[in-house]
């Protein structure tokens, strides 16, 4: 039953300890243990993927002063993806070695990982997990290993993401479909054909219950089967952008019949 209550006190500290991507060394009390460092580098990841490595950099720095061993990995890994504990300018490398990734998330897997590295480490460990305040289905509440007694959660300071979920080229003009994650706002999307010109802009519609799920872009048939991308306005991640092809594009039908005069049609 001890274990059990660790394991539910380092799962409140997750949801409590919440902070944003500023100064994190007043955010940590990591005293001499291992230190473990999970960065979200998901579908999200691209709009501030620096602030999260900056942030990273800095948690880093001060393991280092303090001589304290650090296991880093990120939350989208290959299924061979080992963490080791290592010294900290070693894990810096490693740090920058991770890139943004269009996928979801996998946290526990992540956690994992970390948590394989301790080994036979009795020292009680730190885990700093940089990432979204949003949490996907499965993330309210991540156990961890009893080892593991102090939880930091860094996160970023973007708190709405928007996913284009479908595109419908309609008699009414060019529909899209989307989901907002978070608090929604008026949102602008821009249309862009293969060179990246822009053709056309379009804002949210908020439909009968009150959300917001479409718009609508208002641009002549023939500019329509340009456009190549659509993009949420100040997104720069895999969830805010969506690929055209040919089967978005309406096709002009001519019909022709054997009757005279229809020449003249």
């Amino acid at each position: 039953w001890l274990t059990a209550l660790r394991i539910g006190l380092a799962t409140l500290v997750i949801i409590a300890l919440a902070r944003p991507l500023l100064n994190p060394q007043a955010g940590i009390n990591s005293g001499s243990g291992p230190l473990l460092v999970a960065i979200d580098n998901d579908w999200v990841s691209g709009n501030d993927w620096e602030a999260r490595l900056r942030t990273a950099e800095a948690i880093l720095e001060q393991a280092s002063d303090a001589g304290q061993p650090v296991a880093v990995t990120a939350t989208i890994a290959s299924a061979s993806e080992t963490a080791t504990l290592q010294d900290a300018t070693t894990a810096v490398e490693k740090l920058r070695s991770i890139s943004p990734i269009a996928a979801r998330a996998d946290r526990v897997g992540a956690i994992g990982r970390l948590t394989a590295s301790l080994g036979d480490e009795t020292s009680d460990a730190t885990l700093v997990l940089i990432g979204p305040i949003i949490a996907e289905s499965g993330d309210d509440s991540i156990e961890v290993d009893d080892r593991i007694t102090s939880v930091t959660r860094f996160a970023t300071e973007r708190d709405t993401q928007t996913i284009l979920t479908g595109i419908q080229n309609r008699t009414d003009g060019l529909a899209v479909a989307y989901e907002v994650l978070g608090e929604s706002n008026p949102i602008t999307f821009v249309a862009s054909d293969l060179q990246g010109r822009q053709i056309g802009e379009a804002q949210s519609i908020a439909i009968d219950d009150g959300s917001i799920s479409e718009a609508i872009f208002d641009i002549p048939f023939e500019l329509r089967n340009d456009v190549a991308t659509i993009r949420v306005q100040g997104a720069d991640n895999a969830g805010g952008i969506y690929l055209l092809d040919d089967s978005n594009r309406r096709r002009r039908v001519a019909l022709l019949t054997g009757i005279a005069g229809a020449e003249e049609q």
